[in-house]
Parts: structure tokens; sequence; C-alpha cells
């Protein structure tokens, strides 16, 4: 009898250190919270608008003005997916806004899966832009391109990404449901973007459409997420 009120006894008095443990880590949370300085620390609206850049304000143009007009060029923290059927200019556009780019002192960085590196560099022709790659693409990961995409900003002040394409990043070997799968990649591309306060391009392909179809919205393979999680869709196709 007396054991168990003795048991009793020190369940009840480890439930009371318990306590006071969690206590005692709860009030030096709130300490340390208190004078906490990172960048991810909670703000007044008011804070938050007078640390705004200017270049938030202004997008990067494209050089086309009709797309300038429409869009007012593109914005830091944008995710803009280029799609297009196979063969129908979605590296070659890419290039195109990389040397637009370049031309304004804007730096990009690539990650070219699907066309060899060597032949990307090869197609910009003598007059090269001011743009990078990983030497080698050792992986597909997100967390290895995120922290090319930090190496990039460090050192050579790149605010724009290219990355070809989006099904390099999605490994149809595991992924149970295509569709989620890629659309959490999406997501996560959309916090990399504002997070660093940068563009990211991505292209995707379409599914098999017709020679006379347009592409749009529906025409974008395996996700509906991709439209819905960019902050815009070109979509491009050749007129014969």
């Amino acid at each position: 009898m007396e054991n168990d009120k003795l048991k009793e006894l020190y369940t009840d008095l480890e439930e009371i250190q318990n306590e006071v443990e969690a206590s005692e880590q709860d009030w030096q949370l709130q300490e340390r919270l208190a004078v906490y300085k990172g960048d991810d620390r909670v703000v007044s609206f008011q804070e938050f608008k007078k640390s705004i850049k200017d270049y938030n304000k202004k997008g990067l143009p494209t050089g086309l003005l009709k797309l300038d007009d429409i869009i007012e060029g593109f914005h830091r923290g944008d995710l803009i997916t280029i799609t297009a059927p196979t063969g129908h200019g979605k590296t070659s556009f890419s290039q195109f806004l990389t040397s637009q780019f370049s031309d304004t002192g804007v730096k990009s960085l690539w990650f070219s899966y699907e066309v060899p590196t060597e032949k990307l560099i090869e197609k910009f022709g003598e007059k090269l832009p001011n743009g990078f790659t990983p030497k080698v693409l050792t992986d597909r990961k997100m967390m290895w391109i995120e922290t090319r995409i930090v190496e990039a900003i460090v050192k050579h002040k790149v605010s724009v990404v290219f990355i070809d394409h989006l099904h390099y990043l999605f490994d149809m070997t595991f992924a149970k449901n295509a569709s989620l799968a890629i659309g959490d990649i999406m997501r996560n591309l959309k916090i990399i973007a504002k997070k660093y306060n940068i563009v990211i391009f991505i292209m995707a392909h379409t599914t098999k459409i017709g020679e006379d179809a347009i592409v749009g919205l529906d025409s974008i393979r395996d996700s509906s997420f991709i439209g819905q999680e960019s902050d815009y869709v070109i979509a491009l196709w050749r007129v014969k």
C-alpha cells in the first residue's frame, strides 16, 4: 500500500517537474523571440512597406512591347511557366529573354536538364549573355536546386532563374499522384522565388494536340496546379 502511494507521489512530482521545465522553456523561448531580429521576424505593415525596394515596383522588361504592356514586366517573386509542344520554341524563347535581361544588366541562372549545357551555350551564338549554370547538374532535388540558386545570388547577384524543364524535377517512379507531386514542386518554386526575391521561369510540356490547336492552360501536361500556382503562363506555338 505504501509502495503504491510512493509511486503515485513520484508520478505527481515527475509531472510537476515536467510542467516546470516546459514553463521554463516556454519563458526562455518568449525571451529570445522578444529580441529576435531575423529576416522572417514579424513586422508591421508600415515597416514592411518601408522595406520594399524600388526594383520590386518596376518589372523586368522583355523587349516585347505588347507583352510588356500587358504584364508591366516580370517582377521579383514571380513564378512564370513557359509551355509549348515539343519543338515549338520554349528553350529558344527563354534564351531570348536571357539575352534581353542581360542587356539591361540582369543576370540569369540556368538549369538545363533537357538540352545539354554545351548545346545551350552554343545556341546563344558568339555574344554570350551574362548567365550562369552549375558546371555539372548532379541532382534535381529541390534542396539542391535551392542551394545552387543561393550560391548564384551570393557569388554573382543573379536575379532570374530558368529551369528546363519541370518534369525533370518530378520522379515518376515513386510518385503515387503525379498531379499532386507536380503541384508541390510548383509551390516550392514559388516559395523560393519569394524567399530570395527572384524571378523563376519553369518550362513545361503540353499534352499532344492537333496541328491547328491553340495552346492554353488546359494544354499543359499532367497537372492543373502548374497553371494555378504560376503568376503567368506563356504559351507558345509555331504558326505554319
